[in-house]
Formats: structure tokens, C-alpha cells, sequence
């Protein structure tokens, strides 16, 4: 398996989007930023993956 280049997911995305909107999905443009694996395990100690945001019953459950 290949590793993905930038041209790859600008060629795909399209396509990705018309999938989604078949299925009634809306959804915000979506950036995409290639950065190598430093940088990434930086952006996730800081934060910067927005899969949880906070909220007051966060961890009761």
C-alpha cells in the first residue's frame, strides 16, 4: 500500500463529497494539511484534534 500524496486526496475529494451529499449529508469544506509524523504527534499533545470538545458531564458516565 502507497502511501497517499496530496495529489491523490485533492483528486479524490470530490468524489468523497458527492458521496456524502447522496446520503443527505452537510458538511463544512474541508481542509486537508499534509505534515510528517512530528509534527503530527505535536498537534495531537496540543490539542489539535477536535474529536471531544468539553463538556460538564465529560468522564461521569
Amino acid at each position: 500500500m502507497k502511501a497517499a500524496t496530496k495529489e491523490d486526496i485533492i483528486a479524490l475529494q470530490p468524489e468523497i463529497e458527492a458521496y456524502a451529499r447522496e446520503y443527505g449529508l452537510d458538511f463544512f469544506p474541508v481542509i486537508f494539511e499534509m505534515v510528517d509524523y512530528d509534527t503530527m504527534s505535536q498537534l495531537a499533545a496540543y490539542g489539535g484534534f477536535p474529536i471531544r470538545y468539553p463538556h460538564w458531564r465529560f468522564g461521569m458516565e
